[in-house]
């Protein structure tokens, strides 16, 4: 069924593109004073999308930045100091609740219309969608009043934005790159890439002593390490005289977390007590991060704090890296054992 109603939604998206063509953007564009940053999938991706968020406000001061994003990753568009508003569209391709397909389909719908008006509302004179796989938001786009849309050939559809950056698959560069090489194929702007502070006012010690923060689950069935590889990282960081604390979010972060603690009650675990500001404090302020491939890594990467991602190993790997120069990937996990993630942690202190 799921299919079927995929392969209707696509023709209906053929049907339109015939139908209602957009005209492409042949020459540079103005710089816009109203903005809206636009990415349907999750928290890392928002984590990254809003980079840009960030970038542009420290080039364009008076610029105005909306945010379009699943209720799923709201947290991180709303709690950035560089977004004005933020608008919600559940993309059924990328909501991960128990909830049926028809029910996911419904929420689509539903929150496509109420950000439909709410946009419409605003006014904003361009649309940056910086999501280059399918499904991207450029359906929900084309039906709003904004002049001009911006993204990637990738995501499927990209023949009803008004600026189509082609992007050659497998992808070769970062996300960011490819977001950067479409802001400079029509705005003459040059921003600065490679940080996002996420929250305001992080300037405060997390904790009184220096620590190592551990992000050792994913709610991604395929992402994780075996306990007994985490128990032997956390001992030699205790042989080192070094505090550890983990982080986590939901029931499967809290069972990695509690046998971990079994074996190590000397660890400070935070799994389920951080809110958002507080689980990014947690992580820019930590001396070194050790995490699986989940939203930690790319927090600490755009923040420059030390960092050791373990990844699942998708043909992808270029695209999805944390951004930064303070990061050693070690991939595939399956193949990563406690020894080479030792050596990574010595390696970063004595140096």
């Amino acid at each position: 069924m799921q299919r079927l109603i995929g392969k209707m939604y696509r023709s209906i998206l053929e049907r339109i593109i015939v139908a209602f063509p957009v005209s492409n953007v042949n020459k540079q564009l103005d710089i816009p004073t109203k903005i809206l940053i636009s990415n349907g999938a999750h928290l890392g991706d928002l984590v990254n999308a809003t980079t840009l968020c960030h970038a542009l406000k420290k080039a364009v001061p008076h610029i105005d930045i909306g945010v379009l994003c699943g209720s799923w990753a709201k947290v991180v568009p709303i709690h950035h100091p560089a977004v004005n508003r933020v608008h919600i569209v559940d993309h059924w391709k990328h909501n991960r609740s128990h909830a049926s397909f028809f029910k996911k389909v419904y929420e689509f719908l539903h929150t496509f219309w109420v950000a439909r008006r709410e946009i419409n509302r605003e006014h904003y004179d361009m649309v940056i969608d910086t999501y280059c796989y399918y499904p991207n938001m450029s359906i929900p786009l084309y039906f709003t009043n904004i002049p001009t849309r911006m993204g990637f050939s990738s995501g499927g559809c990209g023949s009803l934005y008004h600026v189509n950056h082609p992007v050659g698959l497998p992808f070769e560069h970062h996300m960011l790159d490819y977001l950067n090489q479409l802001i400079q194929s029509k705005l003459c702007l040059e921003l600065e890439w490679g940080s996002n502070p996420l929250v305001d006012g992080i300037q405060e010690t997390a904790m009184d002593n220096p620590y190592v923060c551990i992000h050792p689950s994913s709610n991604n069935p395929l992402i994780s390490w075996a306990i007994d590889d985490w128990v032997a990282v956390v001992h030699n960081l205790h042989q080192q005289g070094r505090s550890v604390v983990i982080t986590g979010f939901g029931d499967k972060d809290q069972q990695v977390a509690d046998a971990i603690l079994e074996a190590c009650p000397r660890v400070n675990s935070l799994v389920n007590q951080l809110d958002w500001r507080e689980f990014v404090l947690m992580i820019k302020s930590a001396d070194l991060v050790i995490s699986v491939e989940t939203v930690a890594v790319h927090i600490a990467a755009l923040n420059h704090v030390k960092l050791i991602a373990l990844y699942f190993g998708q043909s992808q790997e270029n695209f999805w890296r944390p951004f930064g120069s303070n990061v050693e990937l070690l991939s595939p996990i399956n193949q990563v054992n406690a020894e080479m993630v030792i050596q990574k942690v010595m390696a970063f202190y004595d140096g």
